[in-house]
């Protein structure tokens, strides 16, 4: 078997699983929404109860081993349960009017486009993890969860793993297959192929109302965007465990199913569910992205508390999907705060803002925030000097201008402007019957809403760290959420609505010319031979044996450094960057780092804390 198509049916299976892991969600939407929704509401429920349960579990035990298996097979059985009872019961829910269905076989054309997108993804987890951060610090913490349980005060021993990334937790138990901990090759790619299927669902649901979702605009023009992107270093934003690549693609998923339940047509309390979970997923993957959550809800509630008022009992009354989809938010939200607290003393670390009374804490948080930021201005000036004034600004704005999802966000706008122009020159007379407004919404307020949560979490991004690739996909949906639902606007404005066919149908055709050649021309490219620094590697999949060529992950040259309680790291001699050492590796000298066992599972602690405190 090809090494690319073991990693594709590892996909195919990982999200085969989380569909099982949230089959009772989906069951309790398909009564409603049909059954390629109720399979879209299945795998996000389902990946939000993988992350729940591989965070979790990693307080008490690594995540890979036979324990972590058996956890994995119990929380499998409980989730299968529910998913029969779920359906049992369902005879007792009222079924509703999916809509008129409508033939197309146009939509197999994006799809082809995405699978062969796919195809290459694949294809680079053979290439060298080139991220810098993977070298500083996301390998070291997948180990971490690999080999041991979260250790109490493990931002001592070098403060970026510190940060709370649910991602890496979730690599570390792909390292039970058959991968091992090279697992972490197929990880971004992995959530890639979930934003594909989201999006590949949305194409082959036969229903009008599924094709006319502005969600589903939002989704292909993202694809247009952001895919081939990914493919201009495919080694830092696929075959490393990247963060910015998972989080992009999340918070694209959760604006667009925020965009659905703002929408006209069916289903729009299980899309309010889907935005607040998907977004709550999003947040375990980068921090500062819980404004996202928060404001998202927000959006929600003032929607609900509007329909209230308006008397739509029907559209006011809280659905035990949405009930539920808070639940498992909420689970989110209390698991990784208590990661933080465990491996750094502090919550949302590195925010200098909650700190807890434990022996581990991390003294101060205030420099590497401070650091951050600077570097997120001006990654070559000095902080004294960058944090001081806003010379930053004027340099910054040159470089953010010329990232890829400002300048698509800024093209999104002007087509936008476009849109809405045209708009206007449709005859209001010749209009459709039916509200073209946002749930009986005026447009304005309704798009304001949804802005929010865009909106807020740029603005909190701006102030925190305005590197760009924090906040991709915010910015992004700064451009998306307009475009989309300005088409869906003009497309209501047209006479009886036929146009709103067509709409997808065009995104679709440009997202496949935006994808399709750099996805063939990557193909083509392949070589069957193995160049220098490649390794020849056999996987085992039972009977089955894939053997293909990888570039391994480079090997520092480091030395050992003795701290003041007679314990030795180690210390990358020509850089910060720890790479594959393990476990005792920190980026630099500090004779202040302190066991507070026999065992490195007992924690880690720093002599400065009870200077501080003393």
């Amino acid at each position: 078997m090809s090494p690319a198509i073991a990693v594709i049916v590892t996909w195919i299976l990982m999200t085969g699983w989380t569909m099982l892991l949230g089959s009772w969600a989906g069951v309790l939407a398909g009564r409603s929404v049909g059954l390629f929704a109720g399979l879209r509401t299945s795998m996000w429920a389902g990946l939000a109860v993988l992350i729940a349960m591989v965070v979790g579990a990693n307080f008490f035990m690594p995540l890979m081993g036979t324990s972590a298996i058996l956890i994995a097979l119990a929380v499998t059985v409980i989730a299968g349960a529910g998913g029969a009872w779920a359906w049992a019961r369902g005879r007792l829910l009222p079924r509703v009017d999916v809509g008129d269905r409508v033939r197309r076989s146009w939509v197999l054309v994006p799809i082809i486009a995405m699978a062969l997108m796919l195809a290459l993804f694949a294809h680079w987890f053979a290439g060298p993890p080139t991220n810098y951060d993977s070298g500083l610090y996301h390998l070291n913490a997948i180990q971490f969860a690999a080999e041991y349980r979260t250790i109490p005060g493990l931002a001592n021993l070098q403060d970026r793993l510190g940060t709370n990334i649910s991602s890496l937790n979730l690599a570390a138990f792909m390292g039970n297959s058959a991968w091992g901990i090279e697992a972490f090759r197929l990880l971004t790619g992995f959530f890639a192929f979930v934003f594909a299927t989201d999006t590949a669902l949305r194409l082959l649901d036969r229903r009008t109302a599924g094709l006319r979702s502005p969600g589903l605009t939002i989704m292909l023009l993202a694809t247009m965007l952001a895919w081939p992107f990914l493919l201009t270093s495919p080694n830092l934003w696929l075959t490393s465990p990247t963060p910015d690549t998972v989080a992009l693609l999340l918070t694209i998923v959760a604006g667009a199913y925020l965009v659905d339940a703002f929408s006209p047509g069916d289903g729009r309390t299980v899309w309010a569910a889907l935005a607040l979970v998907t977004a709550a997923i999003t947040a375990t993957v980068r921090t500062q992205l819980w404004v996202l959550v928060f404001l998202t809800a927000a959006a929600l509630l003032a929607r609900w508390w509007i329909d209230r008022r308006a008397g739509r009992e029907a559209r006011g009354r809280i659905q035990p999907l949405t009930w539920a989809a808070g639940v498992v938010a909420s689970v989110l939200f209390v698991v990784m705060m208590v990661r933080d607290a465990l491996l750094s003393g502090w919550l949302l670390f590195p925010a200098s803002l909650l700190a807890l009374p434990v022996g581990w804490r991390v003294p101060d948080t205030t420099d590497t925030r401070l650091w951050m930021l600077s570097w997120a201005r001006e990654p070559t000036g000095d902080p004294a000097k960058v944090l001081a004034d806003w010379a930053w600004f004027r340099p910054w704005l040159g470089r953010a201008l010329d990232d890829w999802a400002v300048r698509g966000a800024l093209g999104m706008l002007a087509l936008f402007v476009v849109v809405v122009l045209v708009s206007r020159m449709s005859d209001d007379s010749e209009a459709p019957s039916t509200d073209s407004r946002c749930l009986g919404l005026p447009s304005r307020l309704a798009w304001l809403l949804v802005l929010v949560p865009a909106v807020g979490t740029v603005i909190v991004w701006f102030w925190a760290a305005p590197d760009p690739r924090f906040a991709w996909g915010a910015i992004v949906l700064l451009g998306l959420v307009p475009v989309s639902l300005a088409l869906f606007t003009l497309a209501s404005r047209l006479q009886g609505g036929s146009f709103a066919d067509l709409v997808p149908a065009i995104v679709a055709g440009f997202m496949c010319a935006a994808i399709v050649p750099p996805a063939v021309a990557g193909i083509v490219q392949i070589k069957g031979f193995i160049e220098d620094g490649y390794e020849v590697r056999t996987v085992s999949f039972g009977p089955i044996d894939v053997t293909g060529a990888v570039i391994p992950v480079t090997t520092p040259d480091v030395y050992e450094f003795r701290l003041d309680g007679g314990r030795t790291v180690v210390v990358p001699r020509d850089s910060d960057q720890c790479w594959m050492s393990f476990p005792l590796c920190r980026p630099y000298p500090d004779p202040t780092l302190q066991f507070m066992g026999p065992d490195l599972v007992d924690g880690l602690s720093s002599s400065r804390l009870n200077a501080l405190l003393h």
